[in-house]
């Protein structure tokens, strides 16, 4: 319950190899969110579990990393992210229909250069840029 109340990133360019895979802050790591689980116990008044369990419980039940993918979103995807998460109701859903859309055609176009690529390195009559 604690490990997820961190807010996680998902990655623009990642999601056909690996959809579910999510990103926590850089700045963060398991001994940080850890304590800061110490703390809420603390503040509860419960006993922790221990790191080493909270680690395996990252580790085993989550499919996190502390890093953002080295490609990652572009302005527009950004931008509809702020709307589907602060926007009103309408908004919401428009920026919703409007990210898929966004997302499948940069797919569309990342396969189309993927085919690219490979007929360039298949046949010399065939050049990609």
């Amino acid at each position: 319950e604690h490990i997820m109340k961190f807010p996680t990133y998902t990655s623009h360019y990642s999601r056909q190899q690996n959809p579910n895979k999510k990103y926590l802050n850089p700045g963060l790591n398991v001994k940080k969110m850890y304590d800061f689980y110490k703390e809420l116990c603390k503040e509860k008044g419960k006993e922790p579990v221990t790191l080493p369990y909270y680690r395996y419980v990252f580790n085993t039940k989550f499919n996190l990393s502390f890093h953002r993918p080295q490609t990652d979103t572009c302005a527009t995807c950004d931008r509809l992210q702020q709307l589907i998460v602060h926007g009103s109701p309408d908004e919401k859903q428009a920026a919703t229909v409007q990210k898929e859309l966004h997302l499948r055609k940069a797919e569309s176009a990342k396969a189309q250069l993927d085919k690219a690529k490979e007929q360039a390195k298949n046949d010399s009559s065939h050049k990609a840029v």
